[in-house]
């Protein structure tokens, strides 16, 4: 356990799947009281009883340290999580997008910005009953392997003659 901790969080599990998924519990938390906590005290408890019987760092990461704390979860609640807190969204152009929940924002997408073109409203958020928030992302430059921020949106989009995406983008 102590070799684990001191090595981080990569050396025995993912860290954006861990920190996703804490998230994504965090954000049910915020919203319904009577989700479960996954504390940091609960990811250390999980943690010590994986490191039971694992050898090495690399029999620890195959071990799942996300899987174990999801398997906390009833599967009541993992239905709940998946539901009210999805990990992905498809625009309406299908493009599946990764949902990024940070504390203390509403969740957020990011996507080329013509993945949003003709969109008469921002994605169509789950059935999480919440606003979220929207990146655009303009094009490479040629040569470029990543997509320079455009602009950042807040949901619902306002209203008005101008109200789609991609009339909102050029301004």
């Amino acid at each position: 356990m102590k070799k684990a901790l001191a090595a981080g969080v990569p050396a025995y599990c993912d860290g954006e799947e861990l920190e996703t998924f804490l998230g994504r519990v965090r954000f049910m938390r915020e919203r319904e009281k009577d989700f479960p906590d996954i504390s940091p005290q609960t990811v250390q408890e999980t943690l010590l009883e994986l490191c039971k019987g694992c050898r090495s760092l690399n029999d620890l990461k195959k071990a799942g340290l996300v899987a174990a704390l999801a398997a906390r979860l009833s599967h009541q609640e993992i239905s709940r999580l998946d539901r009210m807190a999805p990990t992905h969204m498809i625009l309406a152009k299908g493009r599946r997008t990764f949902i990024h929940y940070e504390t203390g924002k509403p969740p957020w997408i990011q996507s080329r910005i013509q993945d949003f073109f003709g969109m008469k409203q921002g994605p169509p958020w789950p059935k999480a009953r919440f606003p979220g928030a929207s990146s655009l992302c303009a094009q490479p430059e040629a040569g470029a392997n990543h997509q320079r921020p455009g602009r950042f949106l807040e949901e619902p989009l306002p209203p008005g003659p101008q109200r789609t995406v991609a009339a909102l983008s050029k301004t």
